[in-house]
């Protein structure tokens, strides 16, 4: 899962990642599961197309709103935008991205016990809380 907005301005990541701890404290470990490949023909932001391995998980949604209600939602990333995935490829041309769509895989199966916190301006892990 990633929050797209631990450090800004007015709140340097540490503040965040406290409160998101405390937010986390209680949360169980969640099942998740990879059915797919689908992808993202006009991402947000960034270079189109995004391929992803598609991830079920009424889990991973309960903790992305508990998350939503505790901090503020990026328009069109999360909320009800929110589409758990794990991205394979970006950009590149198109005909090659909806070739992987044909793609059958072997559904993956594994539980999440911990998140890790990532400060993308020093690229670097800056913490993990556990769940469960």
């Amino acid at each position: 899962m990633v929050a797209k907005r631990l450090a800004t301005d007015d709140h340097p990541a540490s503040v965040v990642e406290a409160r998101a701890r405390e937010v986390l404290a209680d949360q169980p470990a969640v099942a998740v599961r990879i059915t797919g490949v689908d992808w993202f023909a006009e991402p947000t932001s960034g270079t189109a197309p995004v391929v992803y391995l598609a991830v079920e998980s009424p889990g991973l949604h309960d903790l992305h709103r508990t998350l939503c209600d505790a901090f503020h939602t990026v328009p069109r990333l999360e909320g009800e935008e929110y589409t758990p995935h794990v991205t394979v490829a970006r950009g590149g041309d198109r005909a090659s991205g909806r070739r992987l769509l044909d793609r059958d895989i072997e559904p993956i199966e594994w539980v999440v016990d911990e998140l890790a916190f990532y400060d993308a301006a020093r690229v670097v892990e800056s913490g993990r809380v556990s769940l469960g």
